[in-house]
């Protein structure tokens, strides 16, 4: 798969939804996040974010962060850069930034294992 860039964030608030191959056995997705930004955090969602599989439930996708994944995922919110995994399968990702100041931005990048 060739690498999964969201847009780059230059203050708070969050980057487009970026799908997965939910499918693909085992699940296997890196991403790193550079950063010179406050703080920041993926999100995830079990959602179809394209809402062509609508969740009955919800009108939005529902969002979780990364590290609610518990053992599936060692992205936790942070600062800076960093890089980490997720093993559970996962609809959609993208990457939120709660505070930034000036010349700050944050860009995140996604590989995932098994699809070409």
């Amino acid at each position: 798969m060739q690498p999964n860039y969201t847009t780059t964030l230059t203050s708070s608030g969050s980057t487009p939804w970026k799908q997965t191959a939910w499918w693909v056995s085992p699940f296997a997705l890196g991403i790193a996040v550079y950063s010179s930004i406050g703080t920041w955090q993926i999100d995830i969602t079990m959602d179809d974010v394209t809402r062509t599989f609508p969740d009955p439930i919800s009108s939005a996708p529902v969002v979780f962060q990364s590290s609610q994944l518990g053992t599936g995922s060692n992205l936790a919110a942070g600062t800076g850069n960093a890089i980490g995994w997720i093993i559970t399968p996962i609809g959609a990702w993208r990457l939120t930034a709660a505070s930034t100041g000036a010349g700050v931005n944050a860009t995140a990048v996604g590989l995932q294992a098994g699809i070409g």
